[in-house]
């Protein structure tokens, strides 16, 4: 290893037991506090397919096999650990939501305090004795600010953001353990924790794919803080520089396949934006993204942006100006490395950890919990600059309260929008009004509630903002056929299967909608083009086609089908009382016959 930096040979932590145990208890009252409003919030948009459909956490015992089938079956495979946490969730709780968000608070809360700890190493490395009569203040200040922040509310609060704040912490986790490996003088302390980073950074790469970062930051770490940026690369050097490059090449085929490209370019098959169009596009989305961590007003927040995609560099021209704004952070980053070795490091930080999310993959444009990890070493900055900028304890004690009382009510504020499905998806509808998506999830929470009218106008306006999007003429549908509005119904059904012919719950319900209508003949039709084809209709699209047949006398054809029903269901109560009500009418029709003359 290479030569450590002068103020190294003489490090010690400080280890006010006392002190650092009173901070480290208020961190944790405080990440409880204000998150205490969400235990019972319900879930949300992707919760859905990853929690409440997905049948492979569902697990009934603490098996290996069954933690297994948690992994291999779930809809994210590459994040096992992640989804393992869902499995022992479920095993405890089942659907309680509430034990749900507690793992997520708790897990923000360690996010926080670990971020104590690094701050706290991070610092004395970086400055010497500059802040060292201050560096617990500054470490749990830096700490207790990005605690606090509404801006990760999305991460702590949005269930499977689980998946975002676990990787987090086996990331914090591994930094510092590496960087009490490389301050012990004891081989066999260095290995252990060695061996307790790469465990926890492999723990990090399977709760999110992000985590790939991780062995970049390290190495950047330990150039700028153990050697001083100093070049004298050794053959230690280059054999981790080869080791990271096989790595991340690695991780790209693990996640991405032999043709990375070509996957990628797939995906943005079913996405309304180009590669092109996104790469520019994020251009403005990190420039907002840190104005977020600087400005973290509630009015700011939502769970979807209506964030309008860039198509050139000079439309809108804000994307230029955002280059220019991102070049310069870099640029400062570079030059003012040696002489603000912190401050450098922490924009580099800021930038990197969002590289993954704001590259070539087709991922959905702009997310707040992506700044989850990047945002910690910006909340640094700020406080470093309060404690240079300002002179007096009581002054910078001032600044610093009323920072955390006004973010704390706003993450309050934020936090009580989760408070059930109508206030969340209201405030994302308001939010962001061209999104079509967020319209029609409002309409449906509102028709789930009754509230028709109003669950009209948003399912009307998403169709209006999105012609060809299917899902919403499917959505508007149902909202028609709970009303009786069965003709109506079934043209918004027969829109959404021409945008998708091959849905098949649409096509199911068309014939639904057209045998409410009385147009029997039209609805078996449909019924026999989807029957067998989904397990998501399964049996009831026999019994419904049973229903048809009844209707237009065909009975012994009738009784068919509801037979079919039952070989697939045998419970089936419905299916039963009508196979048995069109035996009776058959055996009266046939007792009604004349006899013939022998």
């Amino acid at each position: 290893m290479s030569k450590q930096s002068p103020e190294i040979h003489h490090f010690t932590l400080p280890h006010r037991i006392k002190i650092n145990f009173v901070l480290i208890s208020f961190l944790a009252f405080m990440g409880y506090a204000l998150y205490a409003n969400t235990v019972n919030s319900p879930f949300a948009l992707d919760d859905y397919h990853n929690i409440l459909a997905n049948k492979a956490i569902r697990i009934t015992e603490l098996s290996g096999a069954s933690l297994n089938e948690s992994v291999s079956k779930s809809l994210i495979k590459s994040r096992p650990v992640a989804n393992i946490s869902l499995a022992l969730n479920y095993y405890f709780h089942q659907y309680d939501v509430s034990g749900y968000h507690l793992v997520n608070i708790v897990i923000h809360v360690l996010n926080g305090i670990l971020l104590f700890f690094f701050v706290q190493y991070t610092l004395l490395l970086a400055s010497g004795s500059v802040y060292r009569k201050d560096i617990s203040f500054i470490a749990f200040a830096s700490a207790l600010l990005w605690l606090v922040h509404p801006l990760q509310t999305q991460s702590v609060t949005y269930i499977i953001q689980r998946m975002n704040s676990l990787a987090t912490l086996f990331y914090l986790a591994s930094f510092v353990s590496y960087i009490r490996a490389r301050l012990s003088a004891k081989k066999s302390i260095t290995l252990t924790l060695a061996c307790v980073s790469v465990a926890a950074g492999l723990l990090a790469l399977g709760s999110k794919e992000n985590a790939v970062m991780l062995p970049v930051f390290i190495l950047l770490y330990d150039w700028y803080f153990f050697q001083n940026l100093q070049f004298s690369p050794s053959k230690y050097h280059y054999l981790l520089l080869v080791l990271l490059v096989l790595f991340l090449l690695g991780a790209v085929f693990f996640y991405l396949g032999p043709d990375p490209l070509k996957i990628a370019a797939a995906g943005y098959a079913g996405r309304d934006f180009t590669l092109q169009e996104r790469l520019l596009t994020q251009l403005r989305v990190v420039v907002f993204y840190a104005s977020l961590v600087f400005l973290p007003l509630p009015s700011r927040l939502t769970l979807e942006h209506d964030f309008a995609l860039s198509h050139s560099l000079l439309n809108p021209m804000t994307t230029m100006f955002s280059l220019f704004a991102l070049m310069g952070i870099l640029i400062t980053a570079v030059l003012c490395a040696r002489r603000e070795r912190l401050f450098s490091f922490c924009l580099l930080w800021f930038l990197g950890n969002l590289l993954i999310e704001s590259s070539i993959i087709p991922l959905e444009i702009i997310f707040e919990h992506r700044t989850y990890l990047p945002s910690m070493m910006l909340i640094v900055i700020i406080i470093v600059g309060v404690h240079r900028l300002f002179a007096g304890n009581m002054l910078k004690a001032v600044i610093f309260v009323t920072a955390v009382i006004l973010l704390s009510s706003w993450t309050y504020a934020r936090n009580s929008i989760w408070e059930n499905e109508v206030s969340l998806w209201t405030d994302i509808a308001d939010k962001a009004p061209h999104k079509p998506r967020a319209q029609m999830n409002l309409g449906i929470i509102l028709s789930k509630e009754g509230r028709m009218d109003e669950a009209m106008v948003y399912l009307n306006r998403a169709v209006q903002l999105a012609p060809e999007y299917a899902l919403a003429h499917y959505s508007l549908g149902d909202a028609l056929m709970q009303q009786r509005k069965h003709i109506p119904a079934a043209e918004s059904y027969a829109k959404a299967l021409e945008i998708n012919p091959a849905d098949t719950l649409a096509r199911f319900n068309l014939g639904k909608s057209l045998a409410a209508a009385g147009r029997h003949q039209n609805a078996l039709f449909h019924y026999q083009m989807v029957a067998g084809k989904s397990p998501l209709i399964g049996q009831r699209i026999y019994y419904f086609m049973g229903n048809s047949l009844y209707q237009l006398g065909r009975y012994s054809e009738a009784v068919n089908a509801y037979s079919r029903a039952l070989q697939i269901k045998p419970d089936y109560i419905e299916a039963k009382q009508a196979l048995m009500n069109t035996r009776k009418i058959m055996q009266v029709m046939q007792a009604k016959q004349p006899v013939k003359a022998p």
